[in-house]
């Protein structure tokens, strides 16, 4: 994907005015959809992962100096923003056995400070 491209696609997701709730119930009803009768009963998996992207430059939104436990270049921080996303996994057959995919059902940019707000 082009830097255009991707950086219209996170601002999309980040853009507070646009509602992505029911594009959202509609690809978790799909993922759910698609789940074989016969494994009806095994668990569906929800996951967050927040990746810190470090930011080169002055004018982004919800930049930050964070720490990164895992940066190894001689210091454990970063200026950048969090990108937080929720998947969801659920079971399907392959081979005759149970394997799980994933599908993204939610996003946000945000910053460590924003995160404490909304606790």
């Amino acid at each position: 994907m082009s830097g255009f491209k991707l950086k219209s696609y996170y601002f999309t997701l980040n853009e507070s005015r646009i509602d992505l709730t029911e594009w959202l119930k509609n690809i978790i009803n799909m993922a759910l959809s698609i789940i074989p009768l016969k494994l009806k009963e095994q668990p569906i998996i929800l996951s967050v992962d927040d990746t810190m992207v470090e930011k080169y430059g002055e004018n982004f939104e919800n930049s930050e100096l964070l720490f990164d436990h895992a940066k190894h270049n001689g210091s454990n921080y970063l200026k950048g923003h969090c990108f937080i996303s929720l998947m969801l996994s659920i079971p399907v057959l392959e081979n005759n056995q149970i394997r799980y995919i994933s599908f993204p059902v939610g996003y946000r940019i945000t910053s460590f400070q924003e995160i404490i707000k909304s606790i």
